[in-house]
């Protein structure tokens, strides 16, 4: 202790005991500091807790009036767990912020003081413990309740005495230890395991039932999932159908509008028609103003010597020239046949009937056009002599010395006249073949109803407005629709780590570990209560005189005391705390030491000797602070001798106000 209470400067007090020497003795008068010992260790020990003892009245008055800054502090060696221990609690004292002694507010200051302490705690040969870490392991180690109960003063003994009343014969004390009775006999640990299986219970309680409305929530939203999936499908085909339908209108609408484009330019052909048989007739004109030339020509060249050949040729050159006609002729109507076949294969409408082209339709159509192929490859295959022979024969007419341009110019005109003649009907022949191609054409727009078409085209557009509103009404719902889904999924994915039901499983196995637990712990709490009345009795017996001895103590089930004594005295009220008191450590065979101030008050000699003689091995520690009005410091020795492990004596000095202690043994 420094500066603690009486005690000026540092003062050591070692309270160990050895085997089979189980007391301490710590003497001194009334006013010596025998309480402030004991109130040191309740302050020490309850470093984890504030406001347990207040520390302004203990701080040493000799140190105040030094004037200088101190500290006052408290430091305590023991065992726990087989592990020894340092804890050292202190505060800095700066008389200069305190009132003056003399003007009688130095008291009422300390008494408000603020408990402005340092607590530090070292398990020893280890790194000390942070601050937090040392209140936290006291206040495993010392709870409050504990730490009062460790260290009975006179006062207190005095105090639970008053409160023993009694009717019809029991008369019963409210001494309010329970939590400190369960917490030394080591109950407070198993509690501590129960509430803490208590808790996990209410975690896995609120754990499982969230499961079950996660599952509820989860077969909601897999229900809710399937009506959106089977809506968005039933759209979507609906969108695909329509979707095909209208490319299908679209593709009629625009072989439609082909067929009225070509009713357009019918009236182009026709007039590109009238044109090119205009040119013919010119053409023919031309050729026979020409052929009346060549006939003067022959006429007067008849008689040259070569007009002969000349007539042979050209009679040649004139059959050749048909036969080329005719076959060139066959070729382009027939072309123009395949061309017709095939634009009936392609066109939707059949133009003989103005239906569908069905099945039926293109299976006839389709063998019309292989016979026409048939055909025009039979005419191209079976070219005439003659017209093979056309073009052979013309170059060699035109290449005939009779036709050498070093001839007389009337025989040189001939022979342009000719080649002239040549290349005119060459020009009739194609624009006659182009006349048939229009002919075609104009005969498949002829077999056109152009009513009919016209009002397939507005019911085909007025369609495609039709079923162009409906895709942008629906589009909204399908996307609605999409969208519930996405949101549904990932609803459904964030319950996707639903437990396979072992919260509930957990949970069972708590709760009945918590049934087992709490009915072994209040078992075991009647039992140990049975076995600390059943302890106290008998210690009540060893220290009670003869006349006492049919007297017993009863322990309620909150601890609280009572005897069949009629009307007790304070001596044996005493007897009955003490008897319940050294039960507790014997029960709970552990080896914490009992602390008593003033033991023997209200004993008498009887009682005094007994317990004195119980004293001496009734308990593994027991720590006794006696006044000089209960006990002579010369006869302690004598009274507990090889029993006695350490005696002290506290004395005070009047001059310098403060306590110091001597060993005595």
């Amino acid at each position: 202790m420094e500066n603690w209470g009486p005690y000026r400067g540092t003062h050591e007090i070692d309270i160990d005991v050895s085997q089979g020497a189980p007391l301490v003795v710590i003497w001194g008068g009334n006013g010596k500091g025998k309480t402030k010992f004991i109130d040191a260790m309740k302050w020490v020990f309850s470093g984890g807790e504030s406001g347990f003892i207040k520390v302004g009245p203990y701080i040493n008055m000799s140190a105040i009036l030094e004037g200088q800054e101190f500290d006052t502090s408290v430091t305590i060696d023991f065992f726990q767990d087989e592990s020894r221990y340092r804890v050292k609690r202190k505060i800095q004292v700066d008389p200069a912020h305190l009132p003056d002694p003399g003007d009688g507010a130095l008291e009422a200051r300390l008494l408000s003081m603020p408990d402005k302490t340092f607590v530090t705690l070292e398990k020893i040969g280890e790194a000390a413990y942070s601050p937090e870490q040392a209140k936290s392991v006291l206040r495993r180690l010392f709870p409050a309740r504990l730490v009062s109960f460790y260290f009975f003063d006179a006062a207190e003994l005095i105090d639970s005495f008053k409160t023993m009343s009694g009717s019809e014969g029991v008369y019963s004390s409210t001494l309010d230890i329970q939590n400190s009775v369960e917490t030394a006999m080591g109950f407070k640990g198993y509690e501590s395991y129960l509430e803490s299986l208590k808790v996990l219970e209410e975690e896995l309680v609120e754990k499982a039932e969230r499961d079950v409305a996660d599952r509820k929530k989860q077969a909601q939203l897999k229900e809710k999932k399937d009506t959106t999936e089977a809506r968005l499908t039933s759209l979507e085909n609906d969108m695909a159908s329509v979707l095909a339908q209208r490319l299908r209108n679209n593709e009629e609408l625009s072989e439609l509008n082909k067929q009225l484009e070509g009713m357009g330019e019918s009236l182009s052909q026709q007039k590109e028609k009238a044109e090119l048989a205009g040119q013919i007739n010119a053409n023919k004109s031309e050729i026979d103003a020409i052929r009346g030339r060549i006939k003067d020509q022959f006429g007067s060249l008849w008689a040259a010597p070569y007009a002969a050949q000349i007539k042979q040729r050209q009679a040649e050159l004139a059959e050749a020239k048909h036969a080329w006609e005719d076959w060139k002729r066959s070729i382009q109507v027939q072309e123009a046949r395949v061309s017709a076949t095939e634009s009936e294969i392609s066109n939707p409408r059949c133009p003989h009937c103005n239906r569908d082209m069905d099945a039926e339709h293109k299976a006839i159509a389709k063998g019309n056009l292989d016979r026409e192929v048939a055909a025009l490859s039979a005419l191209r295959e079976n070219t005439p002599p003659g017209a093979a022979m056309f073009d052979e024969r013309v170059a060699k007419v035109y290449s005939s010395d009779i036709w050498n341009s070093s001839k007389d110019s009337q025989l040189a005109r001939m022979v342009s006249d000719m080649r002239r003649l040549g290349e005119l009907q060459i020009q009739v022949l194609n624009k006659r073949s182009q006349i048939a191609q229009i002919d075609v054409a104009l005969g498949q727009v002829d077999r056109i109803d152009f009513l009919a078409v016209h009002e397939a085209i507005l019911d085909k557009e007025k369609l495609e407005r039709d079923l162009k509103t409906y895709i942008q009404d629906q589009q909204p719902k399908l996307e609605s629709e999409r969208a519930s889904l996405v949101s549904l999924n990932k609803q459904l994915s964030n319950l996707a780590t639903l437990g396979d039901g072992a919260a509930r499983r957990r949970l069972l196995k708590v709760q009945k570990l918590i049934r087992e637990l709490s009915f072994i712990l209040a078992e075991l709490k009647v039992r140990v209560r049975s076995e600390i009345e059943a302890e106290s009795n008998r210690i009540l017996k060893q220290l009670v005189g003869q006349g006492d001895q049919a007297f017993s103590l009863a322990i309620s089930q909150e601890y609280n005391l009572s005897t069949n004594k009629f009307n007790p005295n304070n001596g044996f009220k005493q007897q009955l705390i003490l008897a319940f008191l050294f039960a507790i450590p014997r029960v709970a065979k552990a080896p914490f030491p009992v602390i008593i101030d003033s033991p023997l008050q209200h004993m008498d000699i009887g009682n005094r000797d007994n317990f004195l003689s119980w004293c001496k091995t009734g308990l593994s520690q027991l720590v006794l602070l006696p006044h000089d009005a209960e006990m002579n410091i010369a006869e302690i020795p004598e009274l507990f001798g090889q029993h006695l492990s350490r005696f002290y004596e506290l004395r005070h000095d009047a001059e310098t106000m403060s306590s110091s202690v001597r060993k005595l043994g």
